[in-house]
């Protein structure tokens, strides 16, 4: 479980991965744009919590342990939407933006844990990830 804004209500930009890039149009209208509360479950999807509301927002296809909000940039801009990183019962771990996937990271077994932090102190966030198998993994986001 975690809190996030994952459907802004403002307009329907997408944060730029990277401090490098400008803010571009989101595909799709806005939805939301309060804080929410994003819940990874057995059936293999994350529902969003809005006030006392519960709905349905990723369909994964399979159980869903973990997850995590994220904003990669120090983008102080109202009303964007954090990514939503989520690991579970399979070997990868995906990253949605407004409930569209954007990026898969397969991994050598299941994610047991993941976190996100400065590991490497250049003020970018990494993605720390530690699989069943004994890996501990950390990962940059790059332009490619």
């Amino acid at each position: 479980m975690c809190e996030g804004n994952f459907t802004p209500e403002e307009d329907a930009r997408t944060p730029p991965l990277f401090d490098d890039e400008e803010l571009v149009d989101a595909q799709g209208p806005p939805t939301g744009g309060d804080r929410e509360i994003a819940l990874g479950c057995e059936d293999g999807r994350i529902y969003l919590l809005e006030g006392l509301k519960l709905r349905s927002f990723i369909k994964v296809g399979y159980t869903v342990t973990t997850v995590l909000s994220y904003q990669p940039t120090k983008s102080s801009t109202p009303g964007l939407a954090d990514y939503l990183i989520c690991a579970g019962y399979f070997n990868a771990f995906n990253v949605y933006y407004q409930g569209t996937l954007v990026a898969r990271t397969v991994t050598s077994d299941w994610v047991h844990t993941i976190s996100i932090g400065d590991v490497d102190e250049d003020s970018a966030q990494e993605v720390v990830v530690g699989t069943l198998d004994n890996y501990l993994l950390c990962y940059k986001f790059f332009k490619t």
